[in-house]
């Protein structure tokens, strides 16, 4: 998970530059680093956005989005030799994949909240509130109990 010290070389088709980090098992040059980032931010973003991630895939995306941002911060603290073309592309990379995170931890949060909700039919009838009367704070809109 570190900066790469060693004169590795890119392992992207005939790369002849040198690997600074590990990227999904895969020695990277920065900008291959880059691409391969983009791509994979690419890929989750309308996934994410448009809230179509399955269940089963929450945690796939998660790992995706937690090594894009955890290279790119590692990237930037300890890569002595970036110009701001190379800063500004780790800042998108981080606030990307920060932001990606936020939106699927409430997405995730929601769809666990939803699936925990009792059905309104088990409210119905008589209760210790009164004939079909509910007990609701003031401070919540109508639909949320």
């Amino acid at each position: 998970m570190d900066i790469l010290t060693s004169k590795e070389s890119c392992k992207t088709g005939s790369c002849a530059n040198s690997a600074v980090i590990t990227l999904a098992g895969q020695e990277l040059c920065l900008d291959h680093f880059f691409a391969s980032c983009y791509e994979r931010l690419d890929i989750v973003e309308p996934m994410v956005r448009g809230r179509s991630v399955d269940p089963t895939e929450v945690q796939a995306v998660r790992a995706v989005l937690e090594e894009c941002s955890n290279r790119a911060l590692l990237i930037s603290l300890r890569h002595e030799h970036l110009n701001n073309l190379d800063r500004s592309r780790l800042l998108e990379i981080l606030l990307l994949s920060g932001d990606l995170q936020l939106l699927l931890s409430r997405s995730a949060f929601h769809s666990l909240r939803s699936a925990a909700r009792v059905p309104m039919d088990a409210f119905s009838g008589s209760s210790v509130h009164g004939k079909g009367e509910r007990h609701r704070p003031k401070n919540l809109p109508a639909g949320e109990v």
